[in-house]
């Protein structure tokens, strides 16, 4: 038995002579490698077999680990990426000289060695079907210059390439139009989003991923239908379906280029709503410094909503804070209810400002400021028209 080596993958041969005739020249088998079959008119040592030569079977293995590394190298030409690598090492003697390849299938013999023992078998059986379909694909999209460049300048960047499915094939069969679909797991960080705001989807989440579809509908890339797909968690945390919007596929743009926009914007949002988070936490805590035993209730979990009990010269009120997902960007809405006056359907007499003294900028202990002598100037008028419009 021989084990050549490539790429620290042990290949066993095994090579047979015949015990009756052992000056004959040996058979060999390759073991799992069933695909190599050398040419044997470019084995001239098994051809001019001599067996009083010590050297001949070793010039026979030579001839056919050459054979091998040819072999090995066209299965290379299935992923365009891994035969630039190939290619650009070769360009380089100091490399390519002292260069052993491997490639092929992980995994091809589970359905050839099927074990219905083994509850992983199908599992494996179907990895490598999708890894064979997924091959299929890639030489469709051959068909387009256009989308074989799509797809191989996403493929030279690991952060795209690593995660990225294909679909190419004709939309009808009888005026043969071509069309591509790739789907990208987008690499945006969601660890950092708050909890809470992760555990409000009843249906099971799974895991919290952003996929970016993308249909070209003709070969030239004129008409690209780019949608997003977030997962029930990071859709919920970021405010529902609506509250992100892609921008259209630029006209004459590419993928590489459109690709970490979209990236751009939805690592933005996360920001938004992180930082959304840390600011509502210091915005309630300086209000509780401020207001102290005037504050009825608030929100300690996401901090999203804040009730104070407040006096005016003997008239009392409430004032309810309703922070935004996106606060400080987004000015929180101000609530005036009355404790005495009720409207025509039952309900507390109230008002809701938004047009008050506000700046994003502030920190957390000016906006209290700030709120308290608004309400000073604010009070008198509310009082006014809560007697004026609402019922004791």
């Amino acid at each position: 038995m021989l084990a050549p080596c490539f790429l620290y993958s042990l290949q066993n041969w095994d090579i047979i002579f015949n015990a009756q005739y052992p000056e004959l020249p040996p058979d060999f088998i390759f073991g799992e490698d069933a695909e190599f079959l050398p040419d044997p008119s470019a084995l001239q040592n098994l051809a001019s077999w001599n067996p009083s030569n010590p050297e001949c079977l070793l010039l026979v293995v030579k001839e056919l680990v050459q054979q091998y590394h040819q072999f090995q190298c066209s299965r290379l030409r299935e992923s365009s990426r891994l035969m630039f690598e190939y290619q650009t090492l070769l360009e380089e003697p100091q490399y390519g000289e002292n260069m052993e390849i491997y490639a092929g299938k992980k995994n091809n013999w589970n359905l050839a060695s099927w074990n219905p023992s083994n509850p992983e078998c199908l599992l494996l059986v179907v990895k490598e079907l999708v890894q064979q379909y997924h091959q299929f694909q890639c030489s469709r999209l051959r068909e387009s210059s256009r989308l074989m460049f799509e797809y191989q300048t996403l493929l030279e960047e690991p952060q795209y390439g690593e995660n990225m499915e294909i679909y190419a094939g004709k939309k009808n069969n009888w005026t043969g139009e071509f069309s591509a679909r790739f789907l990208l797991k987008l690499p945006v960080d969601f660890s950092n989003i708050p909890t809470y705001l992760l555990k409000d989807v009843n249906e099971d989440p799974g895991e919290d991923v952003a996929l970016l579809s993308v249909s070209f509908e003709d070969t030239e890339a004129t008409q690209v239908y780019p949608k997003l797909y977030l997962s029930p968690r990071i859709e919920h945390a970021l405010g529902g379906s609506s509250a992100l919007h892609i921008p259209a596929f630029p006209g004459g743009g590419c993928l590489i280029d459109y690709v970490p926009q979209v990236c751009h914007l939805l690592t933005n949002k996360v920001q938004y709503v992180i930082q959304g988070y840390h600011k509502r936490r210091e915005y309630i805590a300086a209000f509780l410094s401020h207001f102290g035993t005037g504050v009825v209730e608030y929100d300690a979990e996401g901090f999203t909503k804040l009730t104070l009990l407040l006096m005016w010269k003997d008239f009392c009120f409430l004032v309810h804070i309703d922070l935004p997902l996106f606060f400080p960007r987004d000015q929180p809405t101000l609530t005036f209810q009355s404790v005495y006056h009720f409207t025509n359907s039952g309900q507390l007499y109230s008002q809701a400002q938004k047009n008050y003294p506000y700046s994003p900028r502030w920190d957390g202990n000016e906006m209290a400021k700030r709120a308290k002598a608004y309400f000073k100037t604010f009070v008198p008028q509310f009082q006014e028209a809560a007697f004026a419009n609402g019922k004791l």
